[in-house]
């Protein structure tokens, strides 16, 4: 959309504009807002009925946090659902959210937002409307 002038470059924000420039990752899904290890333990309770006693092997080195879980699951012949953890998040931030939100997570969150309203602000500001 930006390439075809749809969207102003100025209006695109990346979840990597969640990270701190030191950590910030060259590709990132909504997922990688997470704690690795809370989105693998999301993942292994979400697919457990499937599951079942399988061992799955997790490569750290798959930067992506779905991408890295949908390929140990593809080598447990286990079919991979985005939204069977994202959904258990949702439970689990209505009833203790402190185990699915550390510190690191928390503050990706707020940079996020924060960079959200900057360009919301900027936007207003401009008085341009929708797509100009």
């Amino acid at each position: 959309m930006a390439k075809r002038k749809v969207l102003r470059d100025q209006n695109i924000l990346s979840i990597g504009d969640a990270f701190d420039d030191g950590s910030r990752p060259l590709e990132a899904d909504v997922e990688d807002l997470l704690d690795a290890d809370v989105y693998e333990r999301l993942v292994r309770e979400s697919h457990s009925p499937d599951l079942g006693k399988k061992k799955i092997a997790v490569n750290d080195r798959i930067p992506r946090l779905a991408k890295r879980m949908e390929q140990a699951l593809k080598g447990a012949d286990v079919e991979f659902s985005k939204t069977r953890p994202a959904r258990l998040f949702l439970e689990k931030m209505g009833q203790a959210p402190d185990m699915v939100l550390t510190r690191d997570a928390v503050n990706r969150f707020e940079r996020l937002f924060m960079a959200i309203n900057e360009k919301l602000k900027r936007h207003v500001a401009r008085d341009a409307g929708a797509f100009r």
